[in-house]
């Protein structure tokens, strides 16, 4: 499960924290924060394991509102420093399970003046990812004196590796909020198919028949629109039903999510560094990912993955040896793809539709106000065309 939060980060981050058990791993590059500093204190003088990784940057540690951190180190607690390289990650593991990650630091600023975000995940394969990454950063302390790093290079390749794993996130959250979208939109036609195909039926016959008198090209296309429509709906009712039946089964979403995200890994086209003709076909299998993903085509999923996994895969490219001006370019390009998807994500989330699919009182609260307009349209249409000669082709259409 994965959760995107815009506000009340500091809230969010400190629920998550004190729901530890046994251990917290930090790894923030700037952390000033008291009240952050103090849960994690606590936790650690409860016997958990707690280790903190932070950069080492003079925010840190020389100005007036750095943090005093030998209480944590009196407690037995581990602060780790970068020191050769500068460390811009922002995430934190809680007892190896639940990753708290985004663009926030552990700051005043991050919590309360910047437009930033968390998300809470999880999913193991995700977090282990970043477990991962932390054991390394850990590891990073044993590396020999001599070790000679760019710490600008350093840290764009950090925030690359990041960004394209928020990327991932941030690309399965909107497709899940589009597949609510969807839901919303499959209930109310198999809920209003039939009145909604009365009402087509009589706005089709009418423009029908303004399109033989006219002969005007607007009024042909508008027949056109609508007949399509209602050809449409028409088809609609046993896919619709296949969809909610799929739809309300825990265990098949499940696994459509874990085939969906394992296609995405592969096929990214958000690495601007892939040669041109791959990266458009890694746009190809994406948008197919996603299609199969949101209409429930586990056979289709199973088979781009198969395709991606016997060598066409696309996802993974080797930054490391980029200079630094690219790797610049290409975090660019990705914190903007960063900021259009979260966009676009929130913009789903606060639609009226996408709340009515998630609470099913209030659904059917606005599903039997929505019926009575919609009888009341019908009224009014039959009503206008009943004592017409068009009204008798009108109930043969019915």
């Amino acid at each position: 499960m994965t959760q995107s939060y815009f506000k009340n980060i500091k809230a969010v981050l400190s629920q998550e924290l004190n729901t530890a058990k046994s251990n917290i791993y930090v790894a923030v590059a700037w952390f000033t924060d008291a009240e952050i500093l103090a849960i994690l204190t606590a936790k650690r003088k409860a016997g958990l394991k707690v280790i903190i990784v932070i950069s080492n940057d003079f925010k840190n540690f020389k100005e007036s509102y750095s943090l005093d951190f030998e209480p944590f180190k009196a407690a037995g607690g581990k602060l780790l420093v970068m020191d050769k390289a500068f460390m811009h990650h922002k995430f934190s593991i809680v007892d190896d399970t639940t990753l708290i990650t985004g663009t926030a630091n552990y700051t005043y600023s991050g919590f309360h003046k910047n437009a930033e975000n968390i998300m809470v995940v999880n999913e193991a394969t995700l977090v282990g990812e970043f477990l991962e990454q932390f054991n390394s950063l850990a590891d990073y302390f044993k590396f020999e004196e001599s070790l000679i790093l760019s710490p600008q290079k350093t840290k764009a390749e950090a925030e690359i590796k990041w960004s394209l794993m928020h990327i991932e996130l941030l690309e399965q959250e909107l497709v899940a909020a589009q597949k609510v979208m969807e839901l919303y939109e499959v209930q109310y036609r198999l809920r209003f198919g039939e009145l909604i195909l009365q009402i087509l039926a009589i706005e089709k016959q009418k423009l029908e028949h303004r399109a033989n008198l006219t002969a005007k090209v607007e009024d042909k296309l508008r027949y056109e629109n609508i007949l399509y429509t209602y050809e449409q709906l028409k088809n609609s009712k046993t896919a619709d039903t296949q969809f909610v039946t799929a739809a309300a089964d825990p265990k098949q979403q499940k696994t459509l999510k874990e085939l969906f995200r394992e296609g995405v890994k592969l096929c990214h086209p958000d690495n601007a560094f892939i040669a041109e003709h791959l990266k458009q076909r890694a746009q190809e299998i994406f948008i197919k990912l996603k299609e199969a993903y949101l209409h429930n085509d586990m056979e289709m999923l199973n088979t781009l993955l198969n395709d991606l996994k016997s060598g066409i895969a696309l996802g993974n490219i080797d930054y490391k040896n980029l200079a630094f001006e690219n790797l610049q370019s290409l975090l660019d390009q990705l914190k903007e793809k960063i900021t259009i998807l979260s966009e676009a994500i929130n913009a789903l989330k606060v639609s009226q539709k996408y709340g009515l699919a998630l609470d099913t009182n209030t659904l059917h609260d606005f599903f039997d106000k929505e019926e009575l307009l919609l009888k009341e349209k019908l009224r009014q249409l039959v009503g206008q065309y009943k004592f017409s000669g068009l009204f008798n082709s009108l109930i043969k259409s019915f």
